[in-house]
């Protein structure tokens, strides 16, 4: 674990979301029918509090965005960006042909032009244009997703220099410098041998009990690889099993998880180091869900009234790091 110095600069947060519906989960129909509503409406909503909890806290977020849902409707593009793996790839869910029966799960223009409202308060992202792992592509393929985002993109203005890599998965970094992007996310790289050792159940205590700390780290500890910052993530917020996260609430006990998350915002606060959070909006399904995010934004904006964090975007965080490291 990258521990933060102390020093008189304040702390960072990031908060970054995978912003993908249906798409991430193209491969596992009984999983999706499970974990999504019928018309996307749920995960609507939760987008749209998300957003105002965000302005409510003075929060900016990175949104990584599947680019296939800034499409309004399917166009018929030749060749469809979808079609051809999809006919090479027999994981690939038969629902979607194009976006059927249930087109809100795959296209998603209100949530594009919810999130182009908000402004330059967050930061829209690139994470992938079908949310196809890129490790599975060649070079061409991985291209081939990436320009195809940016020329979705562009018609409406927006340019990542972000990336979320679908499922945590890097590949092709020298393809993304190339096409301009600064930065990636990476999967929290905290040692907790213990968890390695004794596997999950012990990983489940040290997440309620806060046996070790997350992942704080510092400015100078970031380092470009391949032509990008490698912005390393503290926490998945809801990497915890659902139904025992359920018992948790249900005995009064849902803010009992994140106190080790809260106790990361502190003492990024407290040292000028940098916690970097993550989630899916879709897995905020329930009212102590929502209390649970609420009640960590409460630490953060206590301190950012302090003058002791800062909310920045994965993009800000990049230039921050690259100012550090190249002062002129």
């Amino acid at each position: 674990m990258v521990t933060a110095t102390a020093t008189k600069q304040p702390g960072y947060l990031v908060f970054s979301l995978d912003t993908e519906l249906a798409w991430g989960y193209y491969d596992l129909d009984a999983m999706r029918a499970r974990l999504f509503s019928a018309d996307g409406s749920r995960e609507r909503r939760a987008i749209t509090w998300l957003l105002d909890l965000c302005d409510g806290h003075g929060i900016r977020a990175t949104w990584a965005l599947v680019g296939h849902l800034l499409f309004d409707r399917c166009e018929d593009c030749q060749p469809c960006p979808v079609a051809a793996w999809q006919r090479s790839h027999r994981g690939f869910s038969e629902v979607y042909a194009p976006a059927r029966p249930a087109p809100a799960l795959w296209y998603a223009p209100d949530v594009r032009d919810r999130l182009l409202g908000a402004g330059d308060h967050h930061e829209i992202a690139f994470h992938g244009f079908t949310h196809r792992p890129f490790p599975h592509m060649d070079g061409d393929a991985a291209r081939r997703e990436i320009d195809a985002w940016l020329a979705l993109g562009a018609r409406f203005g927006i340019r990542p220099r972000s990336i979320v890599f679908p499922r945590n998965r890097a590949a092709h970094l020298d393809a993304f410098a190339a096409a301009g992007f600064r930065c990636f996310r990476s999967p929290d790289r905290s040692p907790r041998w213990h968890l390695r050792r004794f596997g999950p159940a012990l990983k489940c205590t040290d997440d309620v009990l806060a046996l070790s700390r997350l992942e704080v780290f510092t400015l100078d500890a970031l380092r470009p690889e391949h032509g990008l910052l490698r912005i390393p993530a503290s926490a998945h917020l809801f990497d915890f099993p659902r139904t025992l996260e359920q018992a948790l609430d249900v005995r009064g006990l849902s803010q009992l998880r994140f106190r080790r998350i809260g106790q990361a915002i502190e003492h990024a606060a407290a040292h000028g180091g940098v916690v970097h959070l993550w989630a899916h909006p879709w897995e905020l399904r329930t009212e102590a869900d929502r209390d649970k995010l609420q009640q960590l934004f409460g630490i953060a904006a206590h301190h950012m009234q302090r003058g002791q964090l800062r909310s920045i975007t994965m993009d800000e965080l990049t230039t921050l790091a690259l100012q550090r490291h190249n002062p002129a």
